[in-house]
Order: C-alpha cells, then sequence, then structure tokens
C-alpha cells in the first residue's frame, strides 16, 4: 500500500510539473559576455536583467558583472530576449539576443558621455 502511495505520488509530481520541458528549459542555453567601456576596460556591478517575449511564460532572468565586467546566465530557453543593463535605476543599454543557437555571447560596449 506504501509503494502504491509513493508511486502515485511520484507520478502526479511528474503530472503537476512535467517532462514536456515547462520546468526546465529545452536544451538550455547560456547567454555570456563583457560589458564593457571604449576603452575596453570592464565595468563591474552592473545589472543585466533578459525579459521573454511577452507570449511566453517565463520569468526575468537577472545577474551581476564581475570585477572585470563579464556576466553569465545559464538555464534559459532557446529564443529571444530583451537585454537590458543598469546602473542602479538608470537604462545604459537595451537591445534584443538571440539564445537559439544555446552558447551565446553577447559583448556590450558602452561610449562614455
Amino acid at each position: 500500500m506504501r509503494l502504491r502511495a509513493v508511486l502515485f505520488l511520484s507520478l502526479l509530481a511528474l503530472g503537476l510539473f512535467g517532462l514536456n520541458g515547462s520546468v526546465s528549459p529545452q536544451n538550455g542555453a547560456v547567454l555570456f559576455g563583457t560589458i564593457s567601456d571604449d576603452h575596453g576596460q570592464g565595468i563591474p556591478n552592473l545589472e543585466v536583467k533578459l525579459s521573454p517575449p511577452r507570449n511566453v511564460r517565463e520569468s526575468l532572468h537577472m545577474t551581476t558583472t564581475s570585477r572585470n565586467g563579464s556576466y553569465r546566465i545559464t538555464n534559459l530557453r532557446r529564443g529571444q530576449y530583451l537585454m537590458e543593463v543598469s546602473l542602479s535605476y538608470r537604462l545604459i543599454y537595451r537591445g534584443v539576443v538571440d539564445t537559439s543557437n544555446g552558447n551565446t555571447q553577447k559583448d556590450v560596449i558602452l561610449k562614455r558621455q
């Protein structure tokens, strides 16, 4: 009887979370790169945010650049995202990135004003 209960709960969990990629990304993509100034210096502590298309049920992905300006976001679905880079509340870059090929490098060079 106990084995049946465990089996039932396991099947219920599989039904709720699915094995069709609804929780884990399809062949998880990775976006990585460096954000630097126009002199090639990496810029630390910038917020990098990826927003999926509106018709896709997926949460935002966020990270912060390292001391050398590099960033890495894993477990992405393959497809297009809106990439925004901010310093505190100030938006300093916005663009579209495509992770359809899996591992995608996106380096951003910011011009000094």
